[in-house]
Parts: C-alpha cells; sequence; structure tokens
C-alpha cells in the first residue's frame, strides 16, 4: 500500500489523493468473463467510475480508538442522493496473469458508499438523478484478425460494484470484483444442405444479424442504466443495481465482420464447414423473446437465415438472455434458409432494388438496416414508375434527381453530398413520419415538393413555377443556406437561416412555423402567417416590395438585430401597408419604419436601454398605448407619425425642426445646432442632447435636459437652463465640457453617482441650486 494523506476529521473524511483499489476476476463476476476465453483482461488504459452516495458530516474519534460517523441526511424520510462521480485509474497488474489490476485515484476521495463502474464517464448525480446511463449501439464491429477478436467485446463492455462503505483510518488497499452487465452471444455457424452449400460455393460472412421478438416487437434493450439508490435506501441495505429500459430497444444488433479468415468461412457441410464463434454484446432481454431470428450477410449480398420461434433452444436462450447479466451465450446455427425480406445492409443491395424499383409499376420499399454510404450514386428518377419509399437507417448519395411522375418518401435520414433537382415533370418528393433530408449542395425547384422535413439545405433556388414546403426537423436545428424563392415557399416548425446566409423571397413565403434569422432575410414579395408563426431575428431583417398585403407575425427581435419594415405604399390611412407585430413581440434591437404602418399589439415589449424604433417620413407607428419598458421611439423626419404611445422622441436633425417639432415628444438634439451670435434657440420639451453644440447666441431650455453622452460646449455664447428645469447628467454615461469662452447658467441641476463638469474657466459655470 503506498503512503496516503492523513485522515481529515474536521469535515466529510477525505482518504487523500492516492487511495487504491484491487479489481480482481470472479467467478463469473468480471470485466470480459466468457468461461474458457483467457484472453479477458484489463488494459493499461481502462479507467474506473466512482459514484459516492453516502455523504459525512461528521467523524468523532472514541477513547477506544473506533470512529463514530455521521451520515446526512439523519431524516428517515430523505430521499436525496449525494454523489460526485471520480475516477480511478488502471496503476498496476494486481498478479501474475492481467485479470485483476490495481486502480489509482488522482484526486481526494471522500469516505462513504459507492458505486464502482466500468467505464468510466463524467455525470453528477442529485436527487432527481439517480443513475448512470448505460448505451449498447445497435451496430457493432468484430475484427476477426488472430489477437483482436475480442475488442469489439471489451469495448461494448459494462460493469458495476456496489461497495456498502470505504472507512477512514488506515488506508489498506481494498478488493472488489465487477458485476459484468453485457451478456455476450458466440455464434457459430453451419450448412447441412448440399443443394443450399452447392448454390454458394463459399459462404464469406460479411454481416452477421440478430432479431429477438415477443408480441409487443423487439425485446432488444439498447439503454439501461446502474442505478444509485438513496442515502435512506443505503441505510436498509439497499446497495443499487442494475436497470434497464423498456421503452429504448434496437430492432436489430448488426456485428460487421472485417479481417475474417477461411476459419470463417463456411466450404464444407456439417461440423466440418462450422466456423469459429463471432462475438456480439448484448444487454438483458426487456421480456423473454418469442422468436429468435438469426441472418448472415455473404461478400455476395446474399442474405441466409435461421429462426428459433419454439423449443428448446429458444428457452435456452431466454433463460440465459432474459433478466440475466454475465452471461456467456454460446449457440451454433444451422443456416436453412435464403433470406428473401430484401432487407439492405450494403450498398450493392440498395443499387439493385432502386433500380429495380424504376422498373416496377408498383410501390416498392427500400428497407435499409445499416447505414449506407452511397457517395458515388445518383438517385436518378428519370422514367415513370411506382411510388418508392426508402426507410430505416441513414443513406448518403452523391445526388438526386428527380423529373418523372413517380413519388419519392424519405422515409430515413438522406443525405446528398451534391445537388437535388426536382423538375417540373416530377411526382410529389416528400419525407415521412421518419424522414429527414439533408443538402449539402443546391436545391433546384421547378416543379412541386410535398412535406420535406430537412436537416440543413446550404442553397435553395425556387423557380417561378416551384412550390416547396419545408418543415424542421424535430432536433429544432434544421437550417438553411442561400434561399432564393421565386415560387412559393412555406416554412414550418423551427427552421434558421445560417449565419452569413440570405433568404430572398420575391414570390411567396408562407412562415407557419418559427424562423430564426441568424443571416439576412429579404421579403420583397408575398409573405403570409400563421398563428402559430414567428420570426426570431438575430441579424437583418428586411420587409419591402411587398405586393400591399398585410403582415402580421410574432417578431423577437434580438439586441444587435435590425428590422427594415418598407411596405409598397406610404402611410396615408386605414389599414393598408401594415406590419403587425403579433402577442407576445419583443424588440431589443432595432427597427426602421421607412415606409407604411406598424402597429404593436398591447402585449409588445421593449426592454433594453439602447433598443429603438426609428419612424421615417412615410410611416408610423401605433403603439396601442403601450407603455415601454426601455428604450426609444425615435421620429426622424417632422413628417413620420407616432400615435397612442405613452413617450417618444422627435430627433432634431437642423435648428428649424424645432419650430415645427410634436409638442408632446421629447426632443433628441441629434445635430450641432450652431447658435450664431446674438440668436436665441429654445428647447421647449425635456431634450437629450447627443452632439456636442457650438454656441455663440444663447441656448435656453426650460425643460429637463439630458446630457447624453461626453458633450462639449464650444464657441463664445450661452448655455442658459432656466426655471424649474433639471440639468441631468447621467451616471459613468454623461459629461459636460465646458469651453473657456462659454457661459454656463443652470438654476436648477440634478446630480447624479459621477455627474462631472469640465469648464476651462470654472468662473463661467454658475449653479444656482445643485440636488
Amino acid at each position: 500500500t503506498e503512503a496516503v494523506a492523513p485522515v481529515n476529521t474536521e469535515d466529510a473524511i477525505s482518504l487523500g489523493e492516492g487511495y487504491t483499489i484491487t479489481v480482481a476476476k470472479g467467478n463469473a463476476d468480471t470485466r470480459a468473463y466468457m468461461e474458457d476465453l483467457q484472453t479477458a483482461v484489463w488494459e493499461e488504459t481502462d479507467t474506473l467510475g466512482a459514484a459516492w452516495y453516502d455523504m459525512i458530516t461528521g467523524i468523532t474519534a472514541n477513547p477506544d480508538g473506533t470512529l463514530t460517523i455521521t451520515n446526512e441526511p439523519t431524516k428517515a424520510n430523505s430521499v436525496n442522493v449525494y454523489s460526485t462521480v471520480r475516477q480511478f485509474k488502471w496503476n498496476s497488474w494486481a498478479g501474475d496473469s492481467k485479470t485483476a489490476a490495481v486502480f489509482k485515484t488522482g484526486e481526494d476521495i471522500n469516505a462513504g458508499a459507492y458505486m464502482l463502474y466500468y467505464p468510466y464517464s463524467k455525470g453528477e448525480l442529485s436527487n432527481t438523478k439517480t443513475s448512470l446511463g448505460v448505451n449498447l449501439p445497435a451496430e457493432q464491429d468484430m475484427d476477426c484478425t488472430t489477437g483482436n477478436e475480442l475488442k469489439g467485446i471489451s469495448k461494448n463492455i459494462f460493469a458495476y460494484a456496489p461497495v456498502a462503505f470505504l472507512e477512514g483510518g488506515a488506508q489498506a488497499t481494498e478488493n472488489f470484483t465487477l458485476n459484468q452487465l453485457t451478456n455476450v452471444l458466440a455464434l457459430q455457424f453451419k450448412i447441412e444442405d448440399q443443394t443450399l452449400l452447392g448454390l454458394l460455393e463459399k459462404v464469406n460472412i460479411a454481416k452477421v444479424v440478430i432479431e429477438a421478438k415477443d408480441a409487443s416487437g423487439s425485446v432488444l434493450t439498447s439503454e439501461g442504466s446502474i442505478s444509485v439508490p438513496t442515502v435512506v435506501s443505503y441505510q436498509n441495505e439497499n446497495y443499487g443495481g442494475a436497470t434497464f429500459s423498456s421503452e429504448e430497444q434496437a430492432d436489430q444488433i448488426i456485428l460487421n465482420v472485417a479481417g475474417a479468415s477461411d476459419d470463417y468461412a463456411i466450404d464444407k457441410l456439417g461440423e466440418d464447414g462450422m466456423t469459429k464463434a463471432f462475438y456480439i454484446s448484448l444487454l438483458p432481454f426487456k421480456a423473454k423473446a418469442t422468436s429468435f431470428t438469426v441472418r448472415i450477410l455473404t461478400d455476395k449480398d446474399v442474405v441466409l437465415k435461421k429462426e428459433y420461434a419454439a423449443g428448446d433452444v429458444l428457452d435456452a436462450i431466454n433463460a440465459q438472455a432474459y433478466d440475466k447479466e454475465g452471461q456467456l451465450i454460446k449457440l451454433n446455427v444451422t443456416l436453412e434458409d435464403l433470406d428473401d425480406t430484401k432487407e439492405i445492409y450494403v450498398a450493392s443491395q440498395f443499387k439493385t432494388q432502386w433500380e429495380a424499383a424504376l422498373k416496377s409499376d408498383k410501390a416498392t420499399t427500400l428497407n435499409v438496416k445499416s447505414e449506407l454510404d452511397l457517395s458515388d450514386y445518383d438517385l436518378n428518377i428519370n422514367a415513370a414508375a411506382g411510388d418508392i419509399t426508402i426507410t430505416g437507417a441513414p443513406v448518403t448519395v452523391k445526388s438526386l434527381t428527380s423529373d418523372a411522375n413517380t413519388k419519392l418518401i424519405i422515409d430515413n435520414e438522406l443525405t446528398v453530398e451534391g445537388d437535388v433537382n426536382v423538375g417540373p415533370h416530377a411526382a410529389v418528393v416528400s419525407t415521412g413520419a421518419n424522414g429527414v433530408l439533408n443538402v449539402e449542395g443546391k436545391m433546384d425547384v421547378t416543379g412541386t415538393t410535398g412535406a420535406l422535413t430537412v436537416g440543413s439545405v446550404a442553397e435553395l433556388e425556387t423557380a417561378l413555377s416551384g412550390v416547396i414546403i419545408l418543415n424542421g426537423a424535430t432536433d429544432g436545428k434544421s437550417t438553411l443556406g442561400n434561399v432564393n424563392n421565386a415560387g412559393s415557399l412555406t416554412l414550418g416548425n423551427t427552421i434558421a437561416i445560417a449565419k452569413d446566409k440570405t433568404l430572398t423571397n420575391t414570390g411567396t413565403l408562407a412562415v407557419n412555423g418559427t424562423l430564426t434569422n441568424n443571416g439576412t432575410l429579404a421579403q420583397n414579395g408575398t409573405m403570409t402567417t400563421a398563428a402559430t408563426g414567428k420570426l426570431v431575428n438575430n441579424n437583418a431583417a428586411t420587409f419591402t416590395k411587398g405586393t400591399g398585403q398585410n403582415i402580421q407575425i410574432k417578431v423577437e427581435n434580438g439586441e444587435k438585430a435590425t428590422i427594415n419594415i418598407e411596405m409598397p405604399n406610404a402611410y396615408t390611412s386605414g389599414w393598408d401597408n401594415v406590419f403587425q407585430l403579433a402577442n407576445g413581440s419583443k424588440n431589443q434591437g432595432i427597427i426602421n419604419v421607412k415606409k407604411g404602418q406598424m402597429i404593436a399589439n398591447t402585449t409588445f415589449t421593449q426592454d433594453k436601454d439602447a433598443a429603438r424604433i426609428y419612424v421615417e417620413k412615410d410611416g408610423m407607428v401605433n403603439m396601442n398605448n403601450n407603455t415601454l419598458a426601455a428604450g426609444w421611439i425615435i421620429m426622424n423626419d417632422k413628417a413620420a407619425k407616432v400615435v397612442y404611445a405613452s413617450t417618444f422622441a422627435f430627433s432634431v436633425k437642423k435648428a428649424a425642426d424645432l419650430d415645427s417639432a410634436p409638442a408632446n415628444a421629447y426632443l433628441f438634439i441629434d445635430c450641432d445646432l450652431n447658435v450664431a451670435a446674438g440668436k436665441t434657440v429654445t428647447l421647449s420639451y425635456n431634450a437629450y442632447i447627443n452632439k456636442a453644440q457650438t454656441l455663440n447666441g444663447t441656448l435656453t431650455t426650460a425643460w429637463n435636459t439630458w446630457v447624453n453622452g461626453n458633450i462639449a460646449l464650444s464657441g463664445k455664447g450661452t448655455f442658459s437652463v432656466t426655471g424649474s428645469a433639471a440639468l441631468i447628467i447621467p451616471g459613468n454615461s454623461g459629461k459636460l465640457t465646458v469651453g473657456k469662452d462659454v457661459t454656463v447658467n443652470i438654476a436648477n441641476m440634478t446630480k447624479a453617482d459621477y455627474m462631472k463638469i469640465d469648464a476651462a474657466d470654472a468662473s463661467k459655470v454658475t449653479v444656482t441650486t445643485l440636488n
């Protein structure tokens, strides 16, 4: 045992850095235990996880040398789980063989109860998360090269050991044995039928496929968990164990075979032609199987099968696989039948069935059972045929062209590395309930599509005659690249315009779900929205040159985002040329109302100081008596219109604007008024001075005035704040610098936290009352 840190009796006990455990090979309870197979060993890269779940809050040393340990919680009804996942890394071998090893922690480990598990994964447990996930891939690999046969099994091993308590004090090495969760299926194959073997000559196995079903479907479990007990359960001597999901099943488990020698082939009848074993990892069945089917795919794409529908063999499989852990299930399989289900496992099968479907007038389903890369293959529908459905596992192809009266239904994930063309003579191209289309090139639609669920489209071109319906995938990550829609484009669910990309609509755009704009949205045609339609704008959106229809949509405009509204005609009266912000709309960025009318629903919010709604001379904003929490509505022209707004401002661009400024608007002084000698300019309403001022005459304000930024006064004139008006210099953001020849008279000044007046000649600044 290595030297370790002393016991800490003040807080939760610490065993110190370097605490070691030994995990040994037991009878049937060890990682990768497979009866007479002697190569099941620990590897130097292995790491164990340790989930600590019994919190120690106090330790008292007793006169007799024992320790009294206080647990948390003490309440009998507590269900809290206290856990931090730690890791033990391989340190050395524990004996002459490699079936036992010493594992050492590189961090402090606290005393208490643990769940050891392999392989290690990061995570924290809590009173709402009381298990560590176990995921077994439905598609596995086996390298049959000598010395590598079991590496696939080792990769998919899961094991655990509840540890009732690790005490403090002398830290001797502890010994534990892990319980193996995963079962191992060892399959050897032979053929007894001379006709069948003669037909094939020699059977080289490329894939092994297993199915196990009951009346409800598959019983092959693909997910489970190592459950960690609550403290109360632990105190009742329930130390946790393994549980398995009844909801997550794999339809099949597929073993991809590589490096197979003649020992793994069948070229003789019976026992003389028996192959060596192929190994597949299993989690316990969720229920007893009523059928167990084994298929093999040869290197010539022939599928052979054996089905166990009843009898002693099926009973034996269930006895070891249902609700049992760490079992080796040996099965010698006599292949008896050619399989005619037409399930697709390799690219050549897909090509053969696709080409046959194009020549048939009957509906065809291509059932893909293993992910396929056909990036050298074009899907080209150029003649009328029966409907074609692609279902099952993901498929990647080179391109997709449809320009004939054949309906294509994508009911899997289809990725097109190149282009997609839907021509004017095409029947509908659409996706089924499980379908997702990814287009890495350009999608050109001159015909009609049904509803397409898209993962991503890099570029989309819709001609005047083209009609396309795009829905977002259920993961919410569907993206569009550059889109040029001159036809009809309908968007549903959640779809995003990617960063630095542009959606340009000169046709008809219908937003029936959430459109998130991270690039540019240029709406130049007709736009319609459903009640569920929403625009989340994170960049720049422009609504211009429409056909005159009104637009109503829920908008969430981000802090650094801009919306430009420029309807076909200037606002005159009534409800023409209206852009209406529907219930729940929010603006945290910039909205420019250039032409037409913007109506804000009464639930519209604006809660950022930097948020702005700018109104130009041909625009109008109707706020429905809405009070803004922050930000401003700003009229950029005296002809602009704002109605039913509690607070808004008029942007003064030149001194003459003050003569026609709205009486009820704040003033934003956005220019140098250049007050000439002998002239007096009066700010007749609350004002924000946003620009430096040249004063050779007198600038007078009779209303409250804010210094908005670092403002300098120059010239030889006077700045006079009269009557009950206040000069307000906001903390941190405001500063007034007075030139040496400028006189400042302030009758009443409001002092902010960091109010400051810099003056070249302090005698020129007179403050009558400082508040």
